[in-house]
């Protein structure tokens, strides 16, 4: 028995044996019923599956190696995750980004929990390190890939890789067109440059100014009463590993306004690596804007440098450029942004998920499943190592001693973002790990990624730290299950205030601040672009939440 198909004028024909059922419509919008064929063909193209070629059938295709091939390729791949090296680069866009969302959001609600643990449970900023003096560090949950659940610089290090794929998709996409694409690129660069500093830093001082108002009209002088006093003291409480200090508190509102404008130059606003980022004192988890800022402007730099040259020469000059980062200069978040371009660009190659899924779907399908999930716990092991007192625990003490030139001594951010390059790379080429990562949960909470790292800091340490301390205060603290009894309760509101703050902060300010970035950007060509110009592209470049 032979199947053939063929697409045309909006057809798709099956042949059983060498009678042909043809069914759809015809140009004239009338239906077409069945007609016999004088051919036999194999299947090779439809509506619903993609395949490579249409040839004659003179060999059964149970019999065909090559028609074996396409037969399982229509099985294995429905529409939408078949090899096709023509597929649609709009349609590329919107698939790579749907995942890089949901792994961008779920990686914003690991920092969430992570800043919850530094705050009330020292342990899991430890994986059981040897430390027989030190408080009980023998849990579960502190054992490597598992603590990956609150291992925010892992997070941290996926934001830099998400951000590096996502500002090269357009760029590559139009590199790769050639001359066709070569003015449209300047216009979409020239746009993500002009429109990157608006996106960043306009949401950051707006949640900034909120804190400081609130500041000022006294929400915050419960819990800094109960946080600024004798280290003794407030570790009577709180059992975290560090206590985050709550927003500066000014005598009179409009002294607390001018310390907010003074902060905006002197904290975050600059152009910083990670060795010398500052952060505002109205909320220190803004440290990571001013690098996402810098990392952004040199990975425009690369594009536009490297746009002449092929794919093949991009990726090695890539390769060259992430190991000097890493090894080098300890530049491990750019060797981040840049990694994220090298999977953009790899992606983008026109055999390479032909080759992929060829030899791991059909031919060899155990063996990379396999080494694909062998990778994947390794680079979990690595993203998952603790940033204090690795030098003693068991299972990443000898990672200390591998001494990597340029990097610096007791630390363990190198190998983090080994780790959480590893895990991105093997979710970049996993089926029902991009589904996962695009399933609705997953896309809301890239929605509001921006919106939930800026707001679940100022929120924790206020009505957080606050509500802790009522209830620490009238539960009592002797036992463990008291203080874990007022944290639940604690966590449980804090979390339900976070998350609707985030969403309001979402709708009010970040996705207006997106299309006020259009505007300002088309308001501006307008006034100010040489008629010789063409109109900017700004529908076509990534504006989704950093964070």
């Amino acid at each position: 028995m032979a199947w053939a198909g063929l697409e045309h004028s909006g057809q798709c024909m099956l042949v059983f044996g060498g009678i042909s059922l043809v069914f759809g419509r015809d140009d004239h919008g009338g239906h077409l019923g069945l007609q016999p064929l004088a051919r036999r063909y194999v299947i090779l193209f439809c509506n619903r599956f993609h395949v490579l070629s249409i040839q004659p059938s003179s060999t059964p295709v149970y019999r065909s190696p090559r028609r074996r091939q396409a037969l399982a390729q229509m099985v294995l791949f429905p529409a939408g995750d078949a090899p096709d090296k023509d597929q649609n680069q709009s349609v590329h866009r919107h698939t790579a980004t749907k995942w890089l969302d949901g792994l961008r959001g779920s990686a914003a609600l690991i920092v969430v929990l992570h800043h919850f643990g530094l705050a009330f449970w020292s342990q899991t900023v430890y994986a059981r390190p040897y430390l027989p003096d030190a408080q009980d560090n023998s849990s579960f949950l502190q054992l490597p890939v598992i603590r990956l659940w609150t291992a925010g610089d892992a997070m941290v290090a996926i934001f830099f890789i998400v951000s590096g794929y996502s500002l090269s998709i357009k760029p590559i996409s139009l590199i790769n067109k050639g001359a066709d694409g070569n003015a449209k690129f300047l216009t979409v660069l020239s746009s993500a440059a002009f429109r990157r500093p608006i996106r960043l830093f306009l949401p950051v001082m707006i949640s900034t100014l909120i804190v400081a108002i609130t500041s000022g009209l006294g929400l915050y002088r419960f819990a800094a009463a109960h946080t600024k006093g004798p280290y003794s003291e407030v570790r009577q409480y709180f059992h975290g590993w560090v206590i985050e200090p709550v927003p500066p508190q000014e005598d009179t509102f409009m002294a607390q306004m001018n310390d907010w404008f003074g902060s905006l130059t002197t904290s975050f606003m600059t152009f910083a690596t990670y060795s010398d980022t500052t952060h505002s004192q109205y909320d220190r988890h803004t440290w990571t804007i001013p690098v996402e800022f810098a990392c952004s402007y040199l990975l425009y730099i690369t594009q536009a440098a490297l746009a002449l040259l092929g794919a093949r020469a991009r990726l090695l000059l890539l390769a060259v450029f992430i190991t000097t980062a890493l090894i080098v200069k300890d530049s491990w978040e750019m060797a981040l942004f840049w990694s994220g371009m090298a999977l953009c660009e790899y992606d983008a190659l026109p055999t390479s998920s032909i080759r992929f899924a060829e030899k791991s779907r059909v031919a060899r399908a155990w063996t990379v499943a396999m080494a694909k999930h062998l990778a994947l716990f390794v680079g979990a092991y690595l993203a998952s190592m603790p940033g204090f007192q690795h030098e003693f625990t068991p299972l990443y003490a000898f990672l200390d001693h591998i001494r990597v030139p340029g990097t610096r001594p007791f630390s363990h951010r190198f190998w983090v973002a080994i780790g959480s390059l590893i895990m991105v790379t093997v979710i970049s080429r996993t089926g029902y790990l991009k589904r996962l990562f695009s399933s609705r949960p997953a896309k809301y909470l890239g929605r509001i990624s921006f919106s939930l790292y800026l707001v679940h800091g100022p929120v924790l340490r206020g009505l957080g730290y606050s509500l802790a301390m009522v209830l620490w205060q009238r539960l009592g603290i002797e036992s463990a299950w008291r203080y874990n009894m007022a944290l639940f309760v604690t966590v449980l509101v804090t979390f339900v205030a976070i998350f609707a703050l985030s969403h309001i902060f979402c709708i009010a300010v970040d996705e207006p601040v997106v299309r006020l970035t259009r505007w300002t950007q088309d308001r501006a060509t307008q006034l100010w672009r040489p008629r010789v110009w063409e109109p900017v592209l700004t529908e076509d470049v990534d504006e989704s939440p950093r964070h």
